[in-house]
């Protein structure tokens, strides 16, 4: 059986179907009913409405119903359009319904619903566009309960979609409004509802639109009161909408876009947050700025009847100017219907944007931006809160802020402050500002030249506006940075009207301060520019532990004759005092400086100058124009002293020549000092000191004055003098006297007398010249000191040398007791020596760079001048000279060291720092003998790259080459070289070398004679011309070689090689081969005539003796001679020949005489030979025939064999004569002689014969004196 559930259910079904057969049965007829279901909506709704039709039909399963034609009119008499409050209407409406759903919630409920069409106008009311419809006077008469039934009955449908909507807003006053939507959407779900689409603000040109949202949940009966969230975003929005009387001014001209949240609850607005971006603002108020472009974010929030607008990154700009605010808080309070200013607040504003934007507004007044624009303020205004007044009463504004470096411009005689960082307390009236700040800067511009600054300030700072001035003042201040320790209070008056002065009066206390913050609160123009200057200078250090500094006074720059009041104060201790520029500073003193207005007292009761101690010092002005005074007594050391004069201004006037020495000892001074402030005219100096026990030294000229005793005085208008000082110099005692003639530039003059030894003159002054003299002399000195002035800043030391000793070769040397002017000057400023020994010898060297390695010695009186390079140039005139003198010397003094070296590094010119190496000799000689050899009128001219030596004379051209490269040898070239006839040998001379007696001569070392190749174009003896020769020296092991001998005398070529030893014993070697013509040519150029000629001659000798090349002797000469001559003859001259001896031929004349010959015939043409040829070997004076001389020719065949004493001029030997198989043929002998060491020839002594018959041959013995020897024969033989 059915329960009492299923009997419900069952019914239920039966109601449920009984009603759709209702509804499709009457459902087509609705549209019969239409006035009576008019006259029912009017009812329900309070409203006239009026439908135009109604269509209803069954589609499928569900029932639809069309309604077209819908107005809502606002009066019930007159349907018309017009109406006070709403107005409404629609075109169509479609719904369908769905019946499950509707009788569920017991409302119809339909599955889609379409609306189009919709017009509504909403009207302001009492200037308020939100409100209730109906809630005032006048309204149509729309109930709220039908309202709230037709919102509900739209808020359970599933959706609802209206397409072209259009919403008209009637504002009380001016032209309506027109919103066009083309489609909204409602959408709803069992809890949550939400209408969205977009608007057309038609007003806008079609280019603004509006899109938005409203979302609701939980809506209770009261739809209006309803919690509603919403979004809105609006494009291109223009001034049209805004102008509804929703702001409290109009709005010209409009370009704007915004995007925002919010919520409604309860009728009212709860939150709202969002941005906004302005491309263009202008309104009608003249109060507001236009705006060409803006943006910020932005939130309303309320908390009961407060709203709370908060301006994030707001950013505008204005008439050009830019400002940007952080944020920006705007406290209102909503009562009686009106939003009420209540406060405005900021995290921060930067005040310099803010007040450049201020100045390009139009709305701030003129006056208003003339006093803002010199202060030019700067720095932030951080967590400010300023009251809105109430009823516009500004009396009681008030305005609070943090400060953060705060900072504005002087101005109006206001100082410029800066980095004020603290609490602001202000309102209309005045107010303060709590200082606290860690950088804190003022400065007052008339008064001072600089501001103060300081790391840490704390106090409190009133002002007030008083009906002509603004007057400001403070409490205890406390100011401290890393320098000052101070505490002052200030008050100051400025004046609207800016011709009127201001008052300041300034108290401030130091402890434990920097001395050198003391100057920087004197003001210059009160006080004077020069004693400002004075103190600013003055004061360099120390410790202020206590101090005090009033000023009273305006702060404009207004010539109203009254100077300011300044007094101070200040007790320092360790104070470093520097009393005039330039000059050496008091150190570590206790010092009193007191100042009013423009006078000074100063008391030092200690300190340390230099090295010296301060026993008391004043420094004192007593007044405009006046100059400042100081006094002081110092002891200690005089090297002060010295210091005073060169780290002073008063380096100038002693010259900076002084700079080179030092002096030192203990001393007492006393200085005084008078300083004119306005620099005009130079300070006056006064110092006086007396040395005990002093030492005046200079070390770049390594010259010390010790033990001086004496006073020392210094002026300014008498410049440096000394009447006496005692002591000692280079260890010797001297006396001195120290004077400054009144001329300009001044010069300062030390006069030197003492004795003093040459070697010590010669150490002291590096003239290496000078090591050689030895004594001790007398002397005058002269040191002259100044500046500008080409004969000053020098040391001049005269002597005559008597009882000095001078061991230079020739003219230069001299006795000790011979008296000559030698004079060293030392030139300080250009760093070089001079030396005049008795106008013989002058020189000049450099000491000091960059003139150091430089040097020139001239022989005679000229001045010599310093080379434009490094290195020792030699030059002048001698009258006679030997290159042994010379060379010793200069070997002597060192000169020529660095010739090797130049030679090896390829002739370089450059020179080593401590080598003063000869580079030029240029000496022109009237006598010069160069080893033995006299040249007159010569010119000796050495020369650098490469370097080459020239010597000219009328005897001698030669020029010598050193190598350009290393390794290569020295050229010798000597275009002509005209040697003197050799003296004739005394026989003292003979014996000895006969003898081979002698002493031992000293060892040469060979190895440092250099490769030489030696060519001589002329070599001329006497009237005799020796031809053209060349040879090579070249160094080798143990000896010296003489190779490529080479010459070319009398048609005949010479070729050869020789050595040169030094050890083990001393010895010279020597091969020549002699090949060419006519051998007459060579004997003619001898000078013994063409008295043996010949076609073809070659000769070949091999010579040594135990000497060295130019000590040739027949003593010690041995060696082989081997000559061949062919087809010439021998010319008797008549007499006996020497030359012929030395071939060996026989006097003719005198065999004819002896054995009454007749060879005229013979003689007439000399005798004819085919040829001539001997080799013999040569042996301590005496030469043996090692092959028999040989003579062939036409009338008869000679050979010779035997020796000849060279040294006794005697002969031993045999000769054969073979003639020819005729008759009476006369007979020519010749007897061979012994070779001569000069020419390599032999001599023949005497050629005897006799007429033979019918014999072949004949032999004889030749012996005797070359002159008469005795001859006899020996043998014959037949034929």
């Amino acid at each position: 059986m059915l329960g009492g559930l299923g009997w419900f259910c069952a019914g239920l079904l039966l109601l449920i179907a009984l009603l759709v057969t209702l509804l499709r049965q009457f459902l087509p007829a609705v549209s019969e009913y239409r006035e009576e279901l008019t006259a029912l909506l009017s009812e329900q709704l309070g409203v006239p409405l009026d439908i135009e039709r109604i269509d209803a039909h069954w589609s499928g399963r569900w029932p639809q119903l069309s309604v077209s034609g819908v107005r809502f009119f606002a009066d019930t008499a007159a349907k018309t359009d017009a109406g006070p409050e709403v107005r409404a209407r629609f075109d169509h409406l479609s719904v369908e319904l769905d019946l499950p759903a509707s009788i569920a919630n017991l409302i119809p409920v339909f599955r889609q619903a379409q609306l189009s069409g919709l017009q509504l106008t909403w009207s302001e009311r009492d200037g308020r566009w939100l409100h209730s419809p109906g809630e005032s006077d006048g309204g149509t008469g729309l109930k709220a309960e039908a309202l709230s039934r037709m919102l509900g009955l739209a808020m359970i449908q599933p959706s609802v979609t209206l397409t072209d909507v259009q919403l008209t807003l009637l504002p009380e006053a001016g032209d309506p409004r027109v919103l066009r939507a083309p489609e909204l959407l409602l959408q709803n779900s069992n809890r949550e509802h939400q209408l969205g689409g977009s608007l057309v603000l038609p007003a806008a040109g079609d280019k603004g639109a509006v899109r938005f949202a409203i979302e609701t949940r939980d809506t209770g009966d009261n739809l209006l009161h309803a919690p509603y969230d919403f979004y809105l975003s609006l494009d291109e929005l223009g001034p049209d909408l805004l102008n509804l009387e929703l702001l409290p001014f109009q709005i010209d001209s409009l370009r704007a876009s915004t995007e925002f949240w919010g919520r409604f609850s309860g009728g009212q607005l709860e939150r709202l947050q969002g941005a906004v971006a302005v491309a263009e603002f202008s309104a009608a108020s003249p109060d507001l700025p236009d705006i060409s472009e803006a943006r910020t974010d932005f939130a309303l929030l309320r908390s009961g009847d407060r709203y709370q607008l908060q301006l994030n990154a707001l950013a505008l700009t204005s008439a050009g100017a830019g400002l940007a605010v952080p944020q920006l808080l705007l406290e209102a309070l909503w009562q009686d219907g009106q939003l009420k200013p209540g406060q405005i607040a900021g995290s921060g504003i930067d005040l310099a944007p803010l007040a450049h934007w201020l100045q390009q507004q139009p709305f701030l007044p003129q006056g208003l931006k003339e006093a803002l624009l010199p202060l030019a303020p700067t720095g932030v205004l951080t967590r400010f809160r300023a009251n809105w007044p109430e009823n516009d009463d500004w009396s009681a504004f008030e305005l609070q802020a943090d400060l953060d470096r705060l900072s504005s411009e002087a101005a109006w005689g206001a100082p410029r402050v800066s980095g004020v960082s603290g609490r602001l307390d202000a309102n209309l009236s005045g107010g303060r500002i709590h200082l606290a700040t860690t950088d804190f800067e003022l400065f007052f511009p008339d008064l001072y030249d600089r501001g103060w600054a300081y790391d840490k300030a704390d106090g409190i700072v009133r002002w007030s506006l008083e009906p002509d001035a603004v007057v400001i003042g403070s409490e205890l201040l406390h100011l401290t940075n890393a320098s000052v320790s101070a505490a002052g209070r200030f008050s100051m008056r400025l004046p609207y009207v800016h011709e009127e002065q201001t008052e300041l009066t300034l108290m401030i206390g130091m402890t434990d301060s920097d001395a050198l913050q003391t100057a920087n609160y004197v003001p210059p123009g009160a006080v004077g520019r020069g004693l400002y200057d004075w103190l600013a200078g003055a004061i360099q250090g120390g410790r202020v532990q206590q101090g005090g500094f009033l000023l009273h006074g305006g702060t404009r720059g207004l010539d109203d004759g009254v100077g300011p009041t300044v007094q101070m104060f200040f007790d320092v201790e360790q104070a470093d005092m520097a009393y005039q520029p330039g000059w050496p500073a008091v150190k570590d003193g206790k010092v009193f400086v007191m100042l009013r207005d423009r006078a000074l007292l100063v008391e030092v009761e200690r300190g340390q100058l230099m090295d010296s101690r301060v026993e008391h010092a004043r420094v004192y002005l007593q007044g405009p124009g006046a100059p400042l005074q100081i006094d002081g007594q110092l002891g200690g050391d005089a090297a002060d002293i010295h210091r005073l004069l060169m780290e002073s201004p008063l380096r100038p006037l002693v010259g900076d020549a002084l700079a080179q020495w030092k002096l030192s000892g203990p001393a007492e001074t006393a200085l005084r000092l008078s300083i004119p402030l306005d620099g005009k005219p130079l300070p006056s100096v006064g110092v006086a000191t007396r040395l005990a026990n002093g030492t005046l030294a200079s070390e770049s000229l390594r010259l010390t004055f010790s033990d001086l005793h004496g006073d020392l005085h210094y002026s300014t208008a008498k410049g440096l003098r000394s009447d006496r000082l005692d002591g000692n110099m280079l260890g010797q005692p001297v006396r001195a006297q120290i004077s400054t003639p009144g001329t300009e530039p001044w010069r300062t003059r030390v006069s030197l007398a003492g004795e003093l030894p040459m070697a010590q003159l010669a150490q002291w002054s590096e003239l290496d010249i000078l090591q050689d003299l030895s004594g001790k002399a007398a002397y005058n000195a002269r040191l002259e000191l100044c500046s500008g002035a080409d004969d000053c800043n020098r040391l001049v030391i005269s002597s005559d040398l008597a009882g000095v000793a001078v061991p230079w070769p020739g003219f230069l040397g001299k006795q000790g007791a011979e008296s000559r002017a030698l004079t060293v000057v030392l030139g300080l400023d250009e760093g070089s020596v001079r030396l005049n020994y008795d106008e013989r010898l002058r020189a000049v060297f450099g000491v000091a760079p960059p003139l150091l390695g430089r040097g020139r010695v001239t022989f005679g009186g000229a001045r010599p001048e310093l080379p434009l390079s490094a290195g020792l140039w030699v030059d002048g005139r001698i009258e006679s000279l030997s290159t042994n003198q010379l060379e010793a010397f200069l070997q002597s003094q060192g000169w020529l060291d660095g010739l090797a070296g130049e030679a090896a590094s390829a002739g370089a010119a450059g020179v080593v720092d401590e080598l003063l190496a000869l580079r030029a000799v240029d000496v022109q000689v009237g006598q010069l003998d160069v080893r033995g050899m006299p040249f007159t009128q010569a010119s000796v001219h050495l020369g650098t790259a490469p370097w080459q030596l020239f010597v000219q004379s009328a005897q001698m051209d030669a020029t010598l080459d050193w190598p350009v490269q290393p390794g290569q040898p020295y050229r010798l070239q000597i275009k002509a070289l005209n040697l003197p006839e050799p003296e004739p040998r005394p026989e003292s001379a003979r014996q000895s070398a006969e003898s081979n007696a002698g002493p031992a001569l000293e060892p040469i070392d060979l190895s440092g004679i250099p490769a030489v190749d030696v060519s001589i174009s002329s070599l001329s003896l006497g009237a005799r011309n020796l031809g053209r020769w060349q040879f090579a020296l070249r160094p080798q092991s143990g000896r010296l070689a003489i190779e490529a001998i080479e010459g070319h005398i009398g048609g005949l070529d010479v070729r050869g090689e020789g050595s040169w030893r030094e050890q083990p014993a001393i010895s010279t070697e020597l091969t020549l081969k002699l090949q060419g013509g006519d051998i007459g040519a060579l004997l003619e150029v001898w000078g013994s005539g063409r008295v043996l000629t010949s076609d073809a001659s070659d000769a070949y000798l091999q010579l040594g003796w135990l000497s060295r090349p130019w000590d040739i002797s027949l003593v010690q000469a041995q060696g082989e001679l081997a000559f061949r001559l062919e087809d010439g003859r021998i010319i008797e001259s008549g007499g006996a020949s020497n030359i012929l001896r030395i071939f060996g031929i026989l006097n003719l004349n005198s065999l004819a005489r002896r054995f009454k010959l007749d060879f005229s015939d013979l003689l007439r043409s000399g005798l004819a030979y085919d040829s001539l040829a001997g080799r013999y070997r040569f042996e301590r004076g005496l030469a043996r025939t090692l092959e028999p001389l040989r003579l062939q020719g036409p009338s008869a065949d000679m050979t010779m064999t035997g020796s000849l004493n060279l040294l006794n001029e005697t002969v031993e030997q045999e000769m054969e004569v073979t003639l020819p198989l005729t008759s009476n043929i006369p007979l020519a002998a010749v007897l061979l002689g012994a070779p001569q060491v000069a020419g390599a020839m032999f001599l023949i002594d005497k050629l005897i014969g006799d007429k033979l018959e019918k014999v072949t041959s004949i032999r004889y013995r030749v012996s005797g004196d070359w002159n008469d020897p005795e001859v006899s024969v020996m043998r014959s033989a037949s034929p």
